[in-house]
């Protein structure tokens, strides 16, 4: 299994504790440092030979690391967790247990703490789900993303990887792609611990805003058996749910006195002018 970490070494001891506790045996566990400045490298050591670490020497991307750490593995089965975020000790054995040729693709309850209030997500998507990436919201099918899946290494090989172009949405577009060759199915035990932080990938708002009309748009274009009108909807409603999305964002930062938009994301202008380019022919 793989775990990528850029400047989490506060969280990363809990993540790799968790994977080494697991009461599936003979886990291989990869830790992919994303160029990180913080105390990560000297935790790292700490594990000594329990842990395989690749070091990069910059921050290539949670996509770039993750299809690092998937040519440094050697299982049959892969699994990937954000260096935020921990399972619980029978993870890999209950999602294990459900995998087959049919379902080659396993993922898991979910658990949210951290800046939420604890609460329990159950999962609802099974089966045949590659219809349900055409939803304007883009809902995470995969409850939980990366963190709560389990997969076959053959999988992985067809679909080829995430995808590096598509950054913060990588992870939806590779779950895209898996469903057009396996059906999923899950656990509704909540086995992953999904930690909600300031830090954390989902405050980039704008940024992951970019990303997510990178994969719609890739989505509708990849998908051949829609006409055209089907598409216009579907492009029409998906507008609308960003637009919607960005307004309460806004309102929401004015509501909150004195804290305002992440500082490492986007402003409004690169945002307006990144989604021209990428609506541009």
């Amino acid at each position: 299994m793989i775990i990528i970490n850029f400047n989490y070494g506060k969280y990363l001891e809990e993540a790799i504790r968790s994977v080494l506790d697991q009461t599936y045996p003979d886990i291989e566990v990869i830790v992919v440092d994303n160029g990180s400045t913080d105390e990560s490298s000297e935790l790292l050591s700490f594990f000594g030979d329990a842990i395989k670490t690749v070091h990069l020497s910059t921050n290539l991307g949670q996509a770039i690391a993750r299809n690092i750490g998937v040519k440094h593995s050697q299982g049959k089965f892969l699994c990937f967790l954000d260096a935020d975020d921990y399972w619980e000790e029978s993870k890999v054995a209950e999602q294990i247990r459900i995998v087959s040729t049919e379902n080659q693709l396993v993922y898991c309850g979910v658990r949210e703490f951290g800046l939420v209030e604890s609460k329990f997500l159950k999962p609802k998507y099974a089966g045949d789900c590659s219809n349900f990436f055409l939803n304007p919201v883009m809902e995470a099918v995969v409850l939980g993303g990366e963190s709560t899946a389990l997969m076959t290494r053959h999988l992985y090989s067809q679909v080829g990887g995430f995808r590096k172009e598509m950054n913060r949405a990588s992870g939806w577009d590779f779950f895209r792609r898996c469903s057009l060759l396996t059906n999923f199915a899950y656990t509704e035990e909540a086995l992953t611990n999904y930690r909600r932080h300031h830090q954390s990938a989902s405050t980039y708002f704008l940024e992951g805003m970019i990303d997510r009309q990178r994969a719609y748009k890739t989505t509708i274009s990849e998908n051949v058996g829609l006409s055209r009108l089907r598409k216009l909807i579907l492009l029409s409603n998906f507008f609308r749910t960003c637009l919607k999305a960005i307004l309460y964002h806004f309102l929401s930062q004015l509501s909150r006195k004195g804290n305002g938009t992440n500082r490492n994301d986007i402003n409004l202008r690169t945002f307006l002018n990144q989604s021209v380019k990428i609506w541009t022919p």
